[in-house]
């Protein structure tokens, strides 16, 4: 592009000059762009074939604009691409309505989206081809693109569009097929192009249900058509949508009578529109239910066509109907009524009882004219009424009474000129068996000797509380309840109900509270409960509830208060399936007799009726990261680590030294101790790995388990045990090195001896809490979730019970005892002696012991030479280190522990976990360190230092071996001259 005086001969000129001459090169005009190059746009209009590309429609300027294919109406090219950019007012849409389309299907296309990026797939609202008779698109945007491409062979005449702006909703007409995903826009098709194997919608919805729905263009010639609803005279399927459209021949009369007709009312129905040349389609009348009045329409075939729609809801289907439809002669037009049918007189025909029924069957109300008094028998009777009320015309005598269903009474819609139909409801729509009587302004309906189906239909639907007892079903059927949608409260409590499946509460989205106490439900089933979005409070109270399945609480996101009380003995634990709970998000008020469930609600006031086990948490068994790294490094750490001592034990050379025998046949059993330490915590955090977030649904399973008791009982052998040697390894210490001459010296046969007691000791002691213990809940091992019971807590010893009422919903109040902790003791004595009274003993034995031996050591230094002070140092630090893993395992617990049973301190749950795995492993961990590793790594050290030592002397002797020969060797010789 360029500015300069004149354009090149090749070059294209921008017409508007009054900013100066704009010069394009050739293949930047009509190129498509939505962004002209010229500022007047001149580059993008009278772009031929395709024409102008820039197209904004306006209220204030043109609200409309006209387009065609290249060469409309004759053929467009072959290889041809044209693009259009459409812009209208903010908040606007844009209509794109074909008067012609016909296009060489699949090869050559039109596509239609929003926006003004052609390229962007998801701005496409639909791609189109093939011959249609009537099409219409409408954009979501105010602004849009229209793209047209040709193959390089066989053309047809293409289309002609008028695209308008549109300020107000748009809809498809009643002759029209709406596509049933219309996020990207909207999209009308013609009735004759569904069902026809071409999917022109982009969901396919053109191309649903057309096997079970039949053609959809029917058009009557000389035999009788029969039209039945999809799997008649089955029940017809849910959820489904099927529209016919009738037409005849020209100047012939088209007759539809209905053989049999039975749809769920009002929930499922068929739409009867007519479709009369030049004006809007009308809708005739609406059919429901099994009692159908109208029998036959006849219309004439040049006046328009009949579409008939079919619409059925998610659940609850009938057997569907059966339709005849043919033509008849001109000269029986007067005839084509059956005898035992009433003539309206513009081409309807209803059932002769009909006639004077109270009903305005006919259109015209032709039915209802000339019939004295009307008794509405089977119906309700609405007051007189004056003619000078009624909103239509007609001409006769119509009757002074209007006639309406008994489901209307009472149904929240004034049916009746005057409304009567709307006041004492108690009384004319109250079910036989029942009370029913107002509170303020709401009707409450008591059934409470029992009830079935007939006493739900002769409900009012207005009804704002309903309890419903004393019935012998264990099934609810679905959508049994969906007719008294304007319900609030549904008490189902004393029924003997079983289960609730998928759909039973469909039609109560305004329900508010709903209560399913004592009955027999022993499953609450997934999206059991979807339908009720409006619902704020459950109540589950005295119900044998044993599972909660996945998604049971699924679309109840404004539930309040939620009461799930079993209140029955002997049953066991409640299964909560992953995700049970999904939905509930703003529950504040929460009552279980199960304390896990108080975990699903955190942010929730929780009140359990079941005293709370002591050491619980709403969490995982390592409920911190850390303690999971942790666990697995410790403890493969202290497995492998004692290993290794085992076996390195088991091939060292002693010299026979019994002192070295003894010292490390002890040493070797400390690794068996520490390893059976390590095995513990792997236990422990394989358990925690294999139960994840859900551990505390099991935690109780998991406590009283098997495997933990043994992992309890390894953990107890191997912790005490090494207790027990490391304070022998330290009494054997002191004895040789503080009295190295007395007689009283662990010998190895005594050793054996010392070490056998210990472990038989150990064992007895692991044994001694599931011996004892008085039920199958040990007061030890079962105490906390790694099943180990130190002393760090107290156990309650009784309850104060305080009762509390629960409004539930306005049914009734439920009278529930909330237990609080009044009185506590110490926990179980055997851990406090074990590991405030044993341990801390052995510490204080193995303190003084090194203690001694320290002060030994330094006072035999003095007497010897220099070099012994790196020997006494090391042996200092590793005193310390010895004394200081000892203080670090054993004094916390000891003194948490004594703290905590005098109720100075109370110390939180989660202390347990970190207790396990960051300070009674720590002995386990570092002693291999301690007596063996590191001793063998300064041997090393000192044997090298002795090697290089030696490597010196023997070099330096070998120097002083030659400096030796290399000196001059003086003589003394006598001269033989001079003797």
């Amino acid at each position: 592009m360029a500015s300069k005086c004149s354009c090149g001969q090749d070059e294209f000129a921008c017409q508007d000059v009054s900013s100066g001459l704009i010069c394009l090169a050739p293949n930047d005009t009509c190129d498509g762009d939505n962004f002209a190059l010229c500022p007047d746009g001149s580059d993008e209009s009278n772009c031929l074939p395709c024409g102008k590309s820039n197209i904004a429609l306006s209220n204030s300027t043109q609200t409309s604009e006209t387009l065609t294919s290249p060469y409309y109406p004759n053929n467009y090219p072959d290889n041809d691409r044209c693009i259009w950019f459409f812009t209208v007012d903010e908040g606007s849409t844009i209509a794109f309505r074909f008067s012609v389309f016909n296009t060489e299907q699949i090869y050559d296309t039109l596509t239609i989206g929003n926006g003004h990026e052609s390229s962007d797939g998801d701005s496409v609202i639909g791609l189109f081809s093939s011959s249609l008779t009537s099409l219409a698109v409408f954009s979501n945007n105010h602004t849009a693109w229209m793209k047209f491409t040709s193959d390089s062979s066989v053309t047809e005449i293409g289309f002609e569009v008028k695209i308008t702006q549109e300020t107000s909703e748009v809809s498809c007409t009643q002759n029209e097929f709406k596509c049933k995903d219309n996020s990207s826009g909207l999209i009308c098709l013609a009735h004759d192009v569904t069902c026809d194997r071409i999917a022109l919608c982009p969901d396919g919805s053109d191309e649903f249900y057309c096997d079970d729905c039949g053609p959809h263009n029917i058009s009557v010639d000389k035999d009788i058509i029969n039209l039945n609803s999809p799997r008649y005279p089955n029940r017809y399927p849910n959820n489904y949508d099927c529209n016919w459209l009738i037409k005849g021949q020209s100047k012939q009369l088209v007759t539809m009578r209905i053989k049999d007709f039975e749809m769920e009312e009002p929930y499922d129905y068929l739409d009867v529109v007519f479709l009369r040349n030049g004006e809007d389609p009308k809708e005739l009348f609406r059919l429901t239910g099994a009692d159908v009045s109208r029998r036959t329409v006849t219309w004439r075939h040049d006046d328009g066509a009949l579409v008939l729609e079919m619409k059925t809801d998610l659940i609850i289907a009938r057997r569907g109907f059966s339709i005849l439809i043919y033509h008849i002669k001109e000269e029986d037009s007067e005839a084509f009524c059956q005898p035992d049918e009433f003539h309206c007189g513009n081409g309807f025909c209803v059932t002769n009882s009909s006639r004077c029924n109270g009903f305005l069957d006919c259109i015209n109300y032709g039915d209802e004219l000339n019939c004295g008094d009307i008794f509405c028998l089977g119906s309700y009777k609405c007051n007189n009424l004056s003619t000078s009320s009624m909103s239509y015309s007609f001409t006769g005598n119509l009757s002074q009474a209007q006639c309406i269903p008994l489901a209307q009474v009472c149904d929240g819609e004034q049916n009746c000129p005057e409304s009567d139909d709307e006041i004492q409801c108690d009384i004319k729509r109250c079910p036989v068996g029942c009370k029913c009587s107002y509170k303020g302004t709401d009707l409450v309906v008591h059934c409470n000797n029992g009830w079935d189906s007939s006493t739900l239909a002769g409900l009012a639907l207005i009804t704002h509380t309903l309890q419903l007892s004393g019935v012998n079903i264990s099934k609810l059927d679905q959508g049994m309840f969906k007719a008294i949608s304007h319900l609030k409260v549904l008490s189902l409590k004393n029924n003997r109900i079983t289960e609730i499946q998928e759909h039973t509460f469909d039609g109560l989205e305004n329900l508010l509270w709903l209560d399913l106490s004592n009955t027999l439900i022993t499953e609450l089933q997934g999206s059991a409960m979807e339908e009720l979005s409006s619902l704020r409070g459950i109540t589950i109270f005295d119900v044998p509830l044993t599972r909660i399945k996945t998604n049971a609480f699924d679309g109840l996101s404004q539930v309040k208060t939620l009461i799930i009380v079993r209140n029955i003995e002997g049953l066991p634990r409640l299964v909560v399936e992953d995700n049970a709970f999904q939905g509930l998000d703003n529950v504040t008020e929460l009552y279980v007799d199960d304390h896990r469930l108080c975990c699903f609600f955190p942010s929730s006031e929780c009140k359990t009726l079941e005293p709370q086990p002591p050491l619980f948490m709403c969490s995982e068994l390592m409920p911190k990261m850390v303690l999971k790294v942790f666990m697995w490094i410790l403890g493969i750490s202290a497995l492998v680590g004692n290993i290794y001592v085992m076996v390195w034990r088991c091939r060292e050379r002693t010299a026979g030294r019994e002192s070295r025998v003894v010292q490390s046949f002890l040493v070797f059993n400390l690794a068996v101790s520490d390893a059976l330490m390590g095995l513990y915590m792997l236990i422990i955090a394989s358990a925690d790995a294999y139960f994840g977030k859900s551990y505390f649904t099991v935690s109780m399973e998991w406590r009283t388990s098997p495997m933990c008791k043994i992992a309890g009982f390894i953990s107890l052998v191997g912790s005490e045990a090494s207790v027990f040697f490391l304070t022998l390894i330290s009494i054997d210490r002191f004895l040789s090195i503080v009295f190295p001459f007395s007689i009283y010296h662990l010998r190895p046969k005594s050793s054996r001896i010392a070490a056998l007691c210990v472990w038989i000791g150990t064992v007895i002691i692991g044994l001694v809490p599931t011996i004892l213990a008085s039920d199958s809940t040990s007061d030890f091992y079962g105490l906390s979730d790694v099943c180990i019971g130190l002393p760090l807590m107290t156990k309650v010893t009784e309850y104060e019970v305080v009762d509390q009422q629960i409004d539930a919903g306005g049914v009734a109040n439920i009278t529930v005892g909330i237990p609080y902790p009044v009185d506590y003791r110490a926990s179980w004595f055997f851990s406090i002696a074990l590991f405030l009274g044993v341990n801390l003993l052995c510490f204080t034995v193995i303190l003084i012991c090194y203690i001694a031996i320290f002060r030994r050591v330094r006072a035999s230094s003095k007497k010897v030479s220099s070099s012994s002070r790196d020997d006494e140092q090391r042996l200092a630090i590793k005193m310390a280190a010895i004394i200081l893993t000892d203080f670090v395992c054993w004094v916390p617990v000891i003194i948490m522990g004594i703290l905590s049973q005098a109720r100075v301190v109370e110390i939180p749950t989660e202390a347990y976990a970190w207790i396990v795995v960051f300070i009674l492993p720590i002995n386990s961990s570092l002693n291999p360190y301690l007596y063996t590793i590191a001793d063998l790594c300064y041997q090393q050290q000192k044997a090298a230092s002795v090697r290089r030592k030696y490597e010196l002397a023997m070099k330096n002797a070998r120097s002083n071996s030659e400096n030796r020969s290399n000196v001059p060797v003086v003589k003394t010789v006598t001269s033989e001259t001079q003797l």
